[in-house]
């Protein structure tokens, strides 16, 4: 804890992660940011499988069978749901 009399300055440079090794972005295991990244990926799953459902309601299928629907009909539906489609796109397009 940076805050505590007890922080050593050295001690936290020469245990800390860089950028490449393992673990490096991630939280410790066990810890509240670890349970709060966990929550927070369950959460985005559900929320794209809700976009899913929304792509496949309003679109309509190409020539190729595959649904598609223009940006507009999908942030004009999709609003009244939530206000993060953009951020929804981002994180399915992650996923495939």
């Amino acid at each position: 804890n940076v805050f505590s009399k007890n922080y050593d300055a050295k001690a936290a440079q020469s245990s800390k992660l860089h950028k490449g090794e393992k673990g490096y972005g991630t939280p410790r295991e066990g810890s509240k940011s670890a349970q709060r990244a966990k929550k927070a990926k369950v959460w985005v799953k559900e929320q794209i499988g809700v976009l899913i459902n929304v792509i496949k309601k309003v679109g309509t299928k190409n020539p190729k069978g595959r649904v598609e629907v223009t940006f507009g009909l999908l942030f004009t539906t999709y609003q009244d749901i939530s206000d993060t489609l953009v951020g929804m796109l981002r994180r399915a397009k992650k996923y495939g």
